[in-house]
């Protein structure tokens, strides 16, 4: 009867890593860790661009319904000081 091959050796179950094997977690994580705190940074710009674009357009609409409140008002004025009907506008 032939022997057979051994088994390859594994490690121990909870047996702890290697240094080596520690060292390539850290700089995985550490790779991992940069590239998210880059996303995070394009996302915070990103986040204030639109921010900013919304703000300005919310500006934009108050200020043109202030001006048409306005219009209104003053054909309503015009209106009661002639005594004339207001037509649609």
């Amino acid at each position: 009867m032939a022997d057979a091959d051994p088994a390859p050796s594994s490690p121990a179950v909870g047996a702890l890593p290697s240094h080596t094997e520690l060292s390539g977690y850290k700089k995985t994580l550490k790779t991992e860790l940069e590239w998210l705190r880059s996303e995070f940074k394009d996302l915070r710009t990103t986040l204030q661009m639109q921010q900013d674009d919304v703000t300005m357009s919310l500006t934009d609409l108050g200020m043109h319904l202030n001006e048409l409140k306005n219009q209104k008002i003053s054909r309503w004025r015009v209106a009661w000081e002639t005594g004339s009907s207001l037509g649609n506008p």
